[in-house]
């Protein structure tokens, strides 16, 4: 079944691939494997694809927190945003956060990164920060210059936006 599910996964328009889970959730817990495995080009595109199909706070991606979580920082950038995207759906408890406000920091701060993933951790600070409002004034004093002059207009735009922040 693994060959069918990454044909699907490589072969077809997103569409098809969010439709196929859709009708297919028994499938589910194998594209989750698939999304925080190695195996490129599938893990990626099956972590889009859980994104997708999920509800916020899905209870078929809350057992696998802690697996998601762990499997972040030996991922590329493209898997690294998608499985961030998955985790900004979700409810985390304060390990799982204690655990995620590193990983982020060292994403944000590494400017060789993709723009997109370096954004979508830096929405993950300013989700927990929304908790822990003490963590607030650390997390804004990462959006300095030197790190965000590498980001397109548009994306820095849109986490001062996020963070109500007004570039000097």
């Amino acid at each position: 079944m693994k060959l069918e599910l990454e044909d699907i996964l490589i072969n077809n328009f997103s569409s098809k691939m969010v439709n196929f889970l859709s009708t297919h959730q028994e499938y589910f817990n194998d594209i989750f494997e698939i999304s925080i495995s190695n195996k490129q080009p599938y893990n990626w595109r099956a972590a889009w694809l859980i994104k997708r199909c999920m509800q916020k706070n899905d209870i078929r991606v809350k057992k696998h927190i802690k697996r998601i979580i762990d499997a972040l920082p030996n991922k590329k950038d493209g898997h690294q945003r998608e499985l961030l995207n998955i985790l900004l759906l979700m409810c985390l408890n304060e390990d799982e956060e204690t655990k995620l406000i590193d990983i982020c920091i060292d994403i944000w701060i590494n400017t060789s990164k993709q723009s997109s993933v370096r954004s979508s951790a830096l929405k993950m600070l300013h989700l927990i920060s929304k908790k822990y409002p003490e963590l607030y004034n650390e997390i804004i004093l990462l959006i300095e210059p030197h790190y965000t002059a590498s980001l397109s207009n548009g994306i820095k735009n849109s986490i001062y936006r996020i963070f109500n922040y007004k570039n000097m």
